[in-house]
């Protein structure tokens, strides 16, 4: 996802050293529609499928490789009280790099370079 725009294995590794991995079993829920916050964090799927439903109706599925919750990233630029309007589930069991907002941000300010790249890629998948 990175490679094509040119990020050099160095930055890639201090972007990534700033995230932590989490897992989901088969089952466990992300974020829940109207109660979980949605201006903390920003997720990529390392493994496994997601399921995103609203009011109980499927809308679509997060499949590897792409951002859980870059939406909520791209509508909460200030820190807010909006939550998320859809709830996640694994849909298998999964794996997840998971970066805080607070940190990506502040990591970021120092890195207008790598700034630039991830607000393309995160456009490239809403």
């Amino acid at each position: 996802m990175f490679k094509p725009l040119r990020v050099s294995k160095k930055h890639f590794k201090e972007l990534v050293k700033e995230a932590r991995i989490l897992n989901l079993e088969r089952g466990d829920i992300y974020a829940v529609e109207d109660a979980s916050p949605a201006d903390e964090r920003l997720s990529i799927l390392l493994k496994g499928k997601l399921r995103v439903t609203c009011d109980d109706t499927h809308l679509h599925f997060i499949n590897v490789h792409q951002f859980v919750d870059s939406p909520e990233w791209e509508a909460n630029h200030d820190q807010s009280d909006d939550v998320f309007q859809v709830t996640i589930t694994a849909e298998e069991d999964s794996i997840y790099l998971c970066w805080s907002r607070m940190k990506l941000e502040r990591f970021l300010r120092h890195r207008p370079l790598l700034k630039v790249v991830l607000d393309c890629i995160i456009g490239k998948f809403l």
